[in-house]
């Protein structure tokens, strides 16, 4: 029986039994989320948050962690706070 003890116990089970339990998830605690709409009044816009590209359109709705992000509308900047279950707005006027 290739795989099996003595016991008749299988070498992966008796291998979970004895690791260490895992720390739990991020999935399994919940995070403080708030809502990011990001407006380009005027055209489109290349956004990004926190310095990471997210899209180029006029609008943008997009979940994030609670606190302080700094959002872009290509060259432009604003710092917006996100507060947990709420929505924060940034305007950008691009005429």
């Amino acid at each position: 029986m290739f795989g099996m003890l003595t016991t008749g116990v299988s070498v992966r089970s008796s291998l979970a039994a004895t690791q260490p339990p895992l720390p739990p998830s991020s999935a399994t605690t919940p995070e403080e989320v708030g809502i990011l709409v990001a407006v380009a009044i005027g055209g489109r816009c290349r956004f990004s948050v926190d310095d990471e590209p997210i899209t180029t359109t006029e609008t943008l709705r997009l979940p994030l962690p609670t606190g302080v992000h700094v959002v872009k509308c290509g060259s432009r900047t604003r710092n917006v706070t996100i507060k947990d279950g709420e929505i924060s707005m940034a305007l950008f006027k691009l005429r």
